[in-house]
């Protein structure tokens, strides 16, 4: 659901925070300032995307910063055999006024499991927009079907990754907002044993090592 308790169930990693315009995934009450906008003292000091699109907290994050960084919002789970119908759905915004000449950022959904992988969402965050309105979007709602990834990975281990990416280092500033995620499964009523928690986790670190690793390479 939404971040009316904080970060609460949710890990995060990746990239610490610190300085004006780097601040890992956090939840708050304004999600930054209004759309296009410098975010005000007590927040990231940095571009903001309004305030919370449901309830009255959502998660955020700079997405900017000394960069190549990552910052990750992950949580685990068991999904479920006999899947009839699964969708992920989430709601985020996004707003950067990214100097000309530098590289695009990206925000990525992944959902990984201990054999598999997929990537049913990508926002690329490309140079332009003013200082004045940036570029991007207000809060946009997604609704994604990933039954057969659910299938092909029934009874596994699986983590949800949240990932805003930032190849160079403060090269115009910029934020990212979270809200209303849910993952939608319905089944045949098919019971499945619960995978050892360790090789959850495992697999987890692994796959957010391998994405590291990548990034590093496409650097």
């Amino acid at each position: 659901g939404g971040f009316e308790a904080s970060l609460s169930g949710w890990s995060v990693s990746g990239a610490a925070s610190g300085g004006s315009c780097q601040k890992n995934w956090n939840a708050n009450a304004t999600g930054g300032t209004p759309s296009g906008t410098f975010y005000a003292p007590g927040g990231t000091d940095c571009m903001g995307v309004g305030t919370a699109y449901a309830g009255t907290m959502s998660a955020f994050n700079s997405f900017d910063g000394a960069g190549p960084l990552s910052y990750y919002l992950t949580q685990s789970f068991v999904m479920p055999g006999g899947v009839t119908d699964a969708r992920l759905r989430f709601t985020e915004a996004a707003r950067h006024a990214i100097f000309a000449g530098a590289a695009s950022r990206t925000f990525d959904v992944f959902l990984i499991s201990t054999s598999g992988a997929t990537n049913p969402f990508t926002y690329t965050a490309a140079p332009g927009g003013g200082f004045s309105t940036g570029a991007g979007h207000d809060w946009t709602s997604h609704d994604l079907d990933i039954t057969s990834f659910a299938l092909a990975n029934a009874g596994e281990g699986m983590t949800i990754v949240f990932e805003a990416y930032v190849p160079e280092t403060f090269s115009g500033p910029a934020g990212l907002g979270l809200d209303e995620v849910s993952l939608d499964v319905r089944t045949d009523g098919a019971v499945v044993p619960e995978p050892a928690s360790v090789v959850l986790l495992a697999s987890g670190l692994l796959f957010i090592g391998g994405v590291a690793a990548r990034r590093r390479k496409q650097g």
